[in-house]
């Protein structure tokens, strides 16, 4: 019997100001009233559909690496708090990879750079400076380094990183639109395979929203340019707002709407600082391709955890992709249609999880990703469940991005001013949740973003065998374009 995976996952950025409150009204985004909102974008069309062979450019320079750079730096810095600290070289305790080790804490880890790098993204359009040079570099290369030429927060204009910021929004717009594109391809694709066994089969989707929230303050000016290029890369609807307990319920109405109701009141409150919120919302269903059995494909076992032995449900079933390298071996698993897949990597024996994860990189990553090999693979994994919830301002100060969290540095002049104010970052909040059984995978994930302001086919073997009955890395993939969509560790379950 199917059941439906569900990803799910919100990232809301927040822009604050050191100002009082206004009382007032809302207006609205997206195509849908909430809570008495009216859309500013009802009338406005935005035309974000490319031609294959703009989509096929854009994602062609080198786009997908690029993302898989940025996926497994935020990853490890993300980490920071819990299991690794990436540290600068005055830093002591450092290796020769610039980073050391500390202890995990309790509980496992789930990030998705998918829906991080959409919101910092929208961000960066409205980065002047040096604040958008570390935020691009970031955003491409994993790490700013300081070695490139950049302008300065007077100019910001004429560098490389130019390019950067066009190439970012061409990719992740083209990402969009190979999204929506396929999403008509897999479901004709279901019914030509299966025919009439096919009926009742939903193919895989995968949704990506976005949304701009500003404050309804006389005194706040946003730039026209910052909102169209969001606008005509990034689908992002617009809402003006009192930043009220109308405006809360509001944005939690539409973070519930664009995760299938998953995620409920995710927004505790609204800072008086607030000026601005940038949101997306990202949710993902299919079904597996092959499910489990539970009568004879599902069994008691032991997980070697980092806490001790624990007794644990195991699944398994025969897999196809097979994934080496090193230090840890592992398989693919996909979902209907094969277009996303799960995989997952496990450590050897004599090697840590802390110690495969350092070992990883985007390039790494990606050729794991992109050149799996073709072979029996008999997968055992565990049934599990996991959340995690988590701060990343300084994952991206780790990744040298320090002005934009910086009241005196933050340089964000192409998005809006705010006389006798300084708008910056103050926090990023990522939040998320999976469940994985026998039917299918449930998840969900949220991420809050505040900114303030203030002043080969292979010869006849026998199968491999690969059991996750150990400390494992895991995701969900896009295996066309070889991106992790969802990060994760398990550590104990």
């Amino acid at each position: 019997m199917n059941r439906k995976i569900s990803m799910l996952l919100i990232t809301v950025m927040v822009l604050t100001v050191l100002t009082g409150c206004r009382d007032g009204g809302i207006t609205g985004i997206g195509g849908k009233e909430y809570n008495g909102s009216t859309d500013l974008m009802k009338n406005v069309s935005v035309n974000m559909e490319l031609t294959d062979e703009e989509m096929q450019d854009a994602l062609s320079k080198d786009g997908n690496r690029k993302y898989c750079d940025f996926s497994m730096a935020l990853f490890k810095a993300a980490m920071g708090d819990s299991f690794i600290q990436v540290c600068t070289s005055e830093d002591p305790g450092e290796n020769e990879s610039g980073s050391a080790l500390e202890e995990p804490e309790e509980g496992n880890l789930l990030v998705s750079p998918l829906s991080v790098i959409y919101a910092m993204a929208m961000t960066a359009n409205g980065a002047g400076g040096m604040t958008r040079c570390q935020l691009l570099m970031a955003l491409t290369e994993g790490e700013f380094t300081g070695e490139a030429k950049c302008g300065t927060s007077s100019t910001g204009v004429g560098d490389i990183y130019d390019e950067y910021q066009d190439n970012l929004n061409d990719y992740l717009r083209a990402y969009m639109n190979l999204v929506n594109k396929n999403a008509e391809i897999d479901a004709q694709n279901i019914r030509d395979w299966y025919g009439s066994e096919g009926k009742g089969m939903q193919p895989p989707v995968l949704s990506i929203a976005n949304s701009i929230w500003i404050k309804n303050d006389p005194k706040l000016t946003v730039n026209e340019d910052f909102l169209k290029t969001n606008g005509e890369y990034y689908n992002a609807g617009i809402r003006t707002a009192d930043f009220d307990g109308n405006t809360l319920k509001a944005i939690n109405a539409w973070i519930e709407d664009h995760t299938a109701g998953l995620i409920k009141d995710m927004l505790k409150e609204i800072p008086e600082k607030a000026i601005m919120y940038l949101i997306n919302a990202l949710a993902f269903e299919a079904d597996w391709e092959e499910t489990y059995d539970p009568d004879y494909q599902v069994h008691d076992g032991e997980f070697n955890g980092e806490k001790g032995i624990e007794s644990v449900k195991y699944m398994t079933g025969q897999e196809y992709y097979y994934l080496e390298d090193e230090l840890a071996t592992g398989f693919i698993k996909p979902y209907l249609g094969g277009r996303y897949a799960f995989a997952a990597l496990r450590p050897k024996d004599d090697v840590s999880l802390n110690e495969y994860i350092l070992s990883l990189d985007g390039d790494h990553l990606y050729e794991l990703l992109s050149q799996p090999i073709y072979h029996d693979v008999i997968a055992t994994m565990p049934k599990f469940e996991s959340k995690s919830s988590m701060k990343l301002v300084e994952a991206f100060k780790a990744m040298g991005v320090t002005d934009a969290f910086d009241v005196n540095m933050a340089d964000f002049s192409k998005l809006g001013t705010y006389p006798e104010n300084n708008i910056y970052i103050g926090n990023i909040f990522h939040d998320t949740y999976i469940n994985v059984d026998e039917r299918g995978t449930k998840a969900g994930a949220a991420t809050i973003v505040e900114m303030l302001a203030e002043g080969a086919m292979a010869e006849e073997e026998p199968p491999k065998y690969v059991t996750l009955d150990r400390p494992f890395l895991y995701m969900i993939i896009d295996t066309d374009q070889h991106i992790p969509l969802f990060i994760g560790t398990i550590r104990d379950i």
